[in-house]
C-alpha cells in the first residue's frame, strides 16, 4: 500500500545544446519522484526514489516546470497501458517483426484488454485467469460489448 508519493523537478535552461547531447534542446529537466509504502503483513515499509532526466525543444517561455510536470505525468499514464500490456499479455517477449504482422499481433491484447475493461473487470491479470478457468465468460463478454455496438 502505497501511503505517500513525492515529485519534484528541475529545469534548466540549455545554453549549450551540444553539451546536452540533443540538439535543438532548450531545457533539460530532472524528475525525483519519492514513494514510501507502508508496512504491510507482507512486506516492511520502504522508501524508494527514482530520478528520471528529460530533454525538450521548448524553452523555459514556452514550457513552465508545471507544463513539464503534467506532460510527464501524461506520458506516465501512457506508460501505464503498455506496462498491462508488457506485464500482463508478456508483449515483450513476441518475436513477430516482419510485413504487417507485428501490427496486427498488437490487436491482440489490444481487444482483450478493452473488452475486459468494458465489461467492467479493473484487474486484468485477474480477468484473464478467471476466463482461463471459465472460457464460458469469454462468450459473455463479446456478448456483453456486442450488445453495446462495440
Amino acid at each position: 500500500m502505497v501511503a505517500s508519493r513525492m515529485r519534484a523537478l528541475k529545469a534548466l535552461t540549455a545554453k549549450s545544446p551540444s553539451l546536452v547531447g540533443f540538439w535543438g534542446a532548450k531545457q533539460a529537466v530532472k524528475i525525483a519522484r519519492t514513494t514510501c509504502r507502508k508496512k504491510t503483513t507482507t512486506s516492511p515499509a520502504s522508501t524508494s526514489t527514482e530520478e528520471l532526466y528529460l530533454v525538450t525543444s521548448l524553452s523555459a517561455e514556452q514550457a513552465s516546470p508545471a507544463d513539464l510536470a503534467a506532460w510527464a505525468r501524461g506520458h506516465w499514464s501512457i506508460e501505464a497501458l503498455h506496462h498491462v500490456r508488457d506485464r500482463t499479455m508478456d508483449e515483450d517477449r513476441h518475436t513477430v517483426r516482419t510485413k504487417n504482422a507485428a501490427q496486427n499481433w498488437a490487436t491482440v491484447p489490444d481487444t482483450t484488454i478493452s473488452a475486459l475493461r468494458l465489461a467492467g473487470h479493473t484487474n486484468i491479470s485477474k480477468a484473464r485467469r478467471a476466463t482461463a478457468a471459465d472460457p464460458a465468460l469469454v462468450l459473455q463478454i463479446i456478448a456483453q460489448t456486442s450488445a453495446n455496438g462495440l
